[in-house]
């Protein structure tokens, strides 16, 4: 798996831990402190890179039959994403 030139811009130094490919071009990497979501060119939407930190209260997980839903519950505020169902597993092991 390559890891996008967006991704290794956004990674402040650190080095990646870990990586799940998500199916097409879209990837999510792990360092230490945070968690990198890239989202490759598609029909309906552009190319992104979301950075949501570890420093998570808790952590909230919906299955549905394709995605699954995470939701990141920090002090100030709530984050998510959602990736392909067969690949939550192992982005659940690496968060």
């Amino acid at each position: 798996m390559e890891i996008p030139d967006r991704i290794t811009q956004r990674l402040d130094g650190e080095s990646i831990q870990s990586a799940v490919s998500l199916g097409d071009e879209d990837v999510i990497c792990f360092t230490v402190s945070r968690t990198v979501l890239y989202r490759g060119d598609g029909l309906l939407s552009d190319e992104s890179v979301s950075v949501y930190s570890h420093d998570i209260e808790r952590l909230k997980i919906s299955e549905g039959r394709r995605k699954t839903k995470f939701v990141l519950q920090y002090v100030d505020g709530t984050e998510s994403f959602a990736v392909p169902s067969d690949r939550s597993e192992n982005v659940l092991k690496l968060l």
